[in-house]
Parts: C-alpha cells; sequence; structure tokens
C-alpha cells in the first residue's frame, strides 16, 4: 500500500480500468490487502465501477471471501443490492461457500430472496456446489419481518438432489424442506 500511496501522491489516477474493466480498487480487492483497499477509498476510488463481467468491488470482495475488505467496503457506503445485475454479492458469497461474507451481507441489507438473471437463489446456488455452511445458514435466515421463506428451502432441495450435493440435502432435509416438492415440482 506504500507503493500506492506514493503513485497516489505523483499523481497516478485512482479511477482508470485495464482491458478486462478492473480498477486498482478491484485488483487491491481480490489480492486481499486490505490496507491498499483503504487507501484507495480514501483517495476517491468509486467502488461502483465494475469489470466486464459487471462486476464491482463489492462482488468481487464477496466472490473471494474477502471478509475484512467486505466490512471496509460496507462501511463506504457499497451497495449490496443493485437493480438490473445478472447476480449480486450474496450470490457470489453463497456460491463460493463464504458463510460470513454471507453473514454480512445480509446484515447490510442483502436480499436473501433475490433471484439472479438465471432466476436462481443464493440458497440454490450454494446447494449446486455443496456449500453446506452457507445453506444451513441461509436455510435458518429470517426476512425482516423474521419470516422463514419454506418455498426456498424446497427450491433448494430440488437444486441438490439435481447437483447430487448430499451434505446440503441432510441439511435442508434437517431443517423442514419437505421431499415432496421434487413429486409436486414445486
Amino acid at each position: 500500500y506504500t507503493c500506492v500511496e506514493r503513485l497516489i501522491q505523483l499523481g497516478c489516477m485512482v479511477n482508470v480500468s485495464d482491458d478486462w474493466g478492473m480498477t486498482p480498487l478491484m485488483q487491491a480487492v481480490n489480492s486481499g490487502n486490505v490496507d491498499t483497499v483503504q487507501v484507495l477509498l480514501n483517495n476517491g476510488a468509486r467502488m461502483e465501477m465494475t469489470d466486464l463481467r459487471g462486476f464491482n468491488a463489492l462482488m468481487h470482495a464477496a466472490r473471494g471471501g474477502h471478509d475484512k475488505i467486505l466490512e471496509v467496503l460496507l462501511d463506504h457506503g457499497s451497495s449490496v443490492n443493485i437493480p438490473g445485475q445478472k447476480t449480486s454479492p450474496l450470490h457470489q458469497a453463497s456460491t463460493f461457500g463464504h458463510v460470513r461474507c454471507v453473514e454480512l451481507l445480509l446484515k447490510a441489507g442483502a436480499m436473501a430472496f433475490m433471484r439472479d438473471i438465471h432466476g436462481q437463489l443464493p440458497i440454490e446456488l450454494a446447494t449446486q456446489t455443496d456449500q453446506v455452511g452457507v445453506v444451513e445458514y441461509l436455510v435458518k435466515y429470517r426476512d425482516h419481518r423474521g419470516h422463514i421463506h419454506r418455498d426456498d428451502k424446497n427450491l433448494a432441495l430440488v437444486s441438490a438432489a439435481k447437483s447430487n450435493a448430499i451434505l446440503s440435502l441432510a441439511v435442508l432435509l434437517e431443517n423442514g424442506a419437505n421431499p415432496e416438492t421434487w413429486v409436486h415440482g414445486v
């Protein structure tokens, strides 16, 4: 981060992107360097910039499981729900099994019951890759009104069965998912 500080002092721009749309902030996030992320944010790095896949810095942090960086980005006001995105930070954290990131995103207001561009819920994505820790967390998650969405458990059960995700199947069944949904087609 001292090198980045020096480059900024020399006039280097922080809001530029390479051929893949990657910004210095995204690169710092992907490297897991909290201090560099902080320096860039303190010098005007824009968190909402996206790469060619449509991923912003928060999505990179969630995808990579960089929970400390995710906290810094959230403290700086990064948005957890961006309308029109193909995916969300919560979908990314769920897919790759980063329980702490899932927890932080939900506490920051991420919508657990929002579908991605393919119609998938975060819990469905977690079951497809048998991320049992995330499945355990999401299956017990209650929305802001205190409701658990039972149909989502059942959709996740179908997804787990299709993916042969044995550990996720067990967690879902232990937590009230209905195996009859396979027959009835939810």
